[in-house]
């Protein structure tokens, strides 16, 4: 399915739990609604309380199920799983968490996996309300699920500006002590490109070079970004060429996802590919919501290589992709090797 997944099972989850659509919508909780925003949901910095509720309604559900199908893809991986499993906590950085949707994806993807680790999550935002309205969320969740959850949340409004988002963003991680087991960034740094009005390049490279260095052995960084046109600009091309220039100059790094993607040693930026993918997402108030993304997922050589070994040879490219990419032609397939 859009090359994701490569055996006949291309099951997609793309419903959001009971519990957490009752947390969400029922009466006398967080008053969540569906209602696009479109233009409004390229920027949530400001976001007042009746515009969160539009998102909790709309964008939070989206958020969950890409997190929680890619996240449970991923971390079933038998690399991945062996060593996290062997793991007393995991320690996840969360950039620009907003109100969660994709930290609760996580926590869900690995209890379905059997994790039973601690985790440590620190939640980067520049949103208060959002940020509150996370630690109530993932409180649910974490009952739920039956995970051990500590929440760091760490306000912090950044520049727009690449150069003085790196200098910001390096500050931040130089006050957090640990090594990382997964670093997310989802739908946040195209929020600093849209905002940006001088600026020819993005943060995505700059993200990656401050969030690199601190990944644990088999530490991944995995990013998703929405697909739409800024300034100019298609923002899956933005990322995928800056994403491609970062794993090009540094040595060490790989990419992981999409899998055919990962066996070419990196995206095709020169061509203009980027990898684009479209699921529904159902709950209570619209039963067939369409979610629309770009993702990839990068970890050290050693983990990329080992994730390679266990894949079948020449992987297709997404079978939804960008210009100049030609779409794999057969069945949707998913992996299920569990080694």
């Amino acid at each position: 399915m859009n090359g994701l997944y490569y055996t006949e099972d291309s099951s997609w989850d793309h419903t959001i739990p009971t519990y957490l659509q009752d947390v969400l919508f029922s009466a006398g909780s967080l008053g969540a609604r569906y209602c696009q925003l479109r233009e409004d949901a390229k920027s949530n910095l400001h976001s007042d309380l009746d515009k969160i509720r539009c998102y909790l309604g709309t964008y939070f559900p989206r958020s969950f199920c890409e997190s929680y199908n890619l996240h449970s893809l991923l971390l079933g991986l038998a690399p991945l799983r062996r060593t996290w499993n062997a793991k007393a906590e995991l320690n996840v950085l969360d950039f620009g968490s907003g109100t969660g949707g994709n930290l609760c994806g996580l926590v869900h993807a690995l209890a379905s996996l059997g994790f039973r680790a601690k985790l440590n999550v620190y939640s980067i935002d520049g949103n208060k309300e959002a940020l509150s309205l996370q630690a109530g969320i993932l409180d649910h969740v974490r009952h739920n699920v039956g995970m051990r959850v500590e929440q760091h949340r760490i306000h912090k409004i950044f520049s727009n500006d690449p150069s003085t988002f790196s200098r910001e963003f390096h500050g931040i991680m130089g006050e957090l002590p640990q090594k990382f087991d997964l670093v997310m960034a989802w739908k946040s740094i195209s929020e600093l490109f849209i905002a940006d009005r001088t600026s020819i390049n993005a943060s995505y490279g700059h993200f990656l070079e401050a969030c690199a260095p601190r990944l644990a052995c088999h530490g991944v960084i995995s990013m998703l970004d929405v697909t739409i046109k800024s300034r100019g600009r298609w923002l899956p091309t933005v990322m995928t060429q800056e994403l491609s220039r970062f794993v090009h100059q540094n040595e060490g790094t790989e990419l992981i996802m999409p899998f055919g993607c990962a066996q070419k040693q990196g995206p095709c930026s020169l061509a203009g590919c980027y990898p684009k993918f479209n699921f529904p997402v159902a709950h209570r108030q619209c039963g067939n919501d369409r979610t629309k993304f770009s993702y990839f997922a990068i970890g050290n050589s050693g983990l990329a290589s080992s994730i390679r070994d266990i894949l079948p040879n020449a992987m297709p490219c997404p079978e939804e992709c960008g210009r100049n990419c030609v779409p794999y032609p057969g069945p949707p397939l998913r992996f299920t090797e569990m080694r």
